[in-house]
């Protein structure tokens, strides 16, 4: 049982987390309305291949 915790909450992560979503909700928003589909889905894809890339690598260190 972790300190500063409710069951699977972790409390100083949800006040990290909430304000800073609340805040950066409406940029990510607004940045996919200017952005072109096919820049975003191309972003997406690196982002989903350095996360598969960096998870794999993970294993062997």
């Amino acid at each position: 049982n972790l300190a500063w915790s409710s069951g699977f909450i972790y409390w100083p992560a949800v006040l990290a987390i909430v304000p800073t979503s609340l805040l950066f909700a409406p940029v990510g928003a607004k940045l996919a309305h200017t952005v072109t589909v096919g820049w975003l889905k191309g972003f997406f894809a690196l982002f989903l291949a350095v996360v598969g890339i960096y998870m794999l690598a993970s294993i062997y260190v």
